[in-house]
């Protein structure tokens, strides 16, 4: 599931990647639409199931895809969202959750699954050892 426009059924409705970034450190992050609306129960559930099949992949987690090519666009050029024409309060208003491997020392890295586009935890997707 990481080809742009690819569309995979869940339980919790239809998510369609909107692509793919690599960042300069090597970390995989993977760009969805996911449907609108879905409870925090349900939006953990479907991010567990992507987990599962994307395990190394950071995923961001969107309720809309109208900036999703100019936001992947932007990317390439400027991985920060430093460009003046990067859709941020778009991404802001629109992000429903994403996850980030926290680098746990002594300990197993985690996956963990943030609520919107900020830093409010609402789940843990599972451990990983290593970084990649």
């Amino acid at each position: 599931m990481s080809r742009s426009g690819e569309e995979q059924n869940y339980p919790q409705g239809t998510v369609k990647v909107l692509g793919e970034f690599t960042d300069r450190y090597g970390f995989r992050r993977l760009y969805l639409v996911v449907p609108s609306g879905l409870s925090d129960d349900d939006l953990v559930a479907l991010a567990k199931a992507i987990h599962a099949k994307e395990k190394k992949a950071w995923l961001w987690m969107l309720d809309d895809d109208s900036k999703g090519a100019l936001m992947m666009e932007e990317l390439s050029k400027a991985p920060d969202g430093s460009s003046a024409d990067y859709p941020l309060e778009w991404i802001k208003e629109h992000t429903v959750a994403n996850s980030k491997l926290l680098m746990v020392p002594n300990a197993e890295n985690r996956w963990v699954l943030y609520k919107g586009a900020g830093d409010e935890e609402i789940a843990e997707l599972g451990t990983q050892k290593g970084l990649r």
